[in-house]
Parts: structure tokens; C-alpha cells; sequence
């Protein structure tokens, strides 16, 4: 089993904690001001689990696409740094950083339609302003898809059966 920790980097980035080998636990979730310093910060003082045992630990991000108008969505470098800088802690410990695109995890995500959204069904979302909690949530799930298909079965099963009594 592993412990995950799920990265939605930026000016706040969200972040969620999950361990596989309580399946049942909703993750934690935080959000953290401050861009780079405040996620760096953040790192030293939690993600202490990388140099101890990096079997048992996984990183996964969502990457940060620079498009031809990132300049008017934002200006600030924060998301990509701390993209570089998690795969870059990762690489320097010999530990694997999963980088996800935001259009993989989206099927995942709360954004679009909150009723029918995976998040909402788990009982795993957490909305605030902007989201970044729910959007490190969402990075968080496809990488049990991807990784841990039998948690995520479980867990998305599950949703299923809610569903087909709540509807049946």
C-alpha cells in the first residue's frame, strides 16, 4: 500500500493526502498560500515521507500548460515552479513524480457538473474559491485509476451502488 500525495500547484496549491491502505478514509486536503515559498515551506514541514521509505510514498501533480494566453489568465510563475520543484525533490530522493494533464483528471474533477461530479459522490469534495483543493482531489483519483485500479474500483463501485439505489 502507499501513501499519496496529489499536488495542484499555483499561487495557492492544493493538496491531497490519501493512503491506500485505508481505502474507506476520505483524503486530507489543504490548501496552501504563498506560491513557491509557501509550498516549499509547506514541503519541509510534511512531506517528510519521501526520504523514509519511498516505496510506500507516491507524488503525483497536475502540470501547468503554458498556452498563448497564460499571460492573461496569469502572471505568475508559481504553478510551474512548483511543478519543477516537486518533480526536482522527487528526482534528487530517486523517487517517481506522476504529472497528470488537467484534461485527464477533468472527468474526475467537481468543475463542470457539480451534482453528477465523482468528487461529489465520494463525499471527497471540498469547494472553496478557486477550487484547488478539488482539483488536487481530482489528480488524486486518476492516479488511483492509473496506479491503484483495485482501490479505485472500490471505490468508484461503490458510487454505483449509491446510484442505482438512490435511482432504483
Amino acid at each position: 500500500m502507499a501513501i499519496i500525495l496529489a499536488v495542484d500547484p499555483g499561487n495557492v496549491t492544493g493538496i491531497a493526502w490519501y493512503d491506500t491502505s485505508h481505502p474507506e478514509d476520505k483524503p486530507e486536503v489543504e490548501e496552501i498560500e504563498g506560491g513557491l515559498r509557501g509550498f516549499v515551506d509547506w514541503w519541509d514541514r510534511n512531506a517528510r515521507y519521501l526520504n523514509e521509505d519511498d516505496s510506500t510514498f507516491e507524488v503525483c501533480i497536475e502540470d501547468f500548460i503554458i498556452r498563448p494566453d497564460t499571460h492573461k489568465i496569469t502572471r505568475e510563475p508559481a504553478a510551474y515552479e512548483t511543478l519543477g520543484y516537486v518533480k526536482g525533490t522527487c528526482f534528487a530522493a530517486g523517487s517517481t513524480c506522476y504529472v497528470y494533464g488537467p484534461s485527464e483528471h477533468t472527468p474526475f474533477s467537481a468543475y463542470k457538473i457539480r451534482k453528477a461530479s465523482k468528487l461529489v459522490r465520494l463525499g471527497w469534495s471540498t469547494p472553496s474559491k478557486d477550487m484547488h483543493a478539488d482539483s488536487a482531489t481530482s489528480v488524486l483519483l486518476l492516479h488511483l485509476v492509473r496506479r491503484h485500479p483495485a482501490v479505485a474500483r472500490k471505490l468508484l463501485k461503490e458510487i454505483v451502488m449509491v446510484d442505482d439505489v438512490t435511482n432504483g
